[in-house]
């Protein structure tokens, strides 16, 4: 997103089940089986994507 405050990058996510960040800051994905069970899922810490993509975006500005 740019804005008069300068360029925002936002991370998405598309994935299903109940996504929770606990208090010691780590990241849980629950999702529901076929049969009805609840099972743990990964998904990754945005915290830690999200510098990187920013150095992405910057690193392609700069070269345009």
């Amino acid at each position: 997103v740019v804005g008069p405050t300068g360029v925002w990058l936002l991370e998405t996510k598309t994935m299903a089940g109940e996504i929770v960040c606990g208090p010691d800051g780590s990241w849980r994905r629950t999702k529901i089986g076929r049969g009805g069970t609840k099972y743990a899922a990964f998904i990754g810490d945005p915290a830690t994507q999200a510098p990187r993509n920013i150095r992405a975006v910057r690193d392609c500005l700069r070269q345009h």
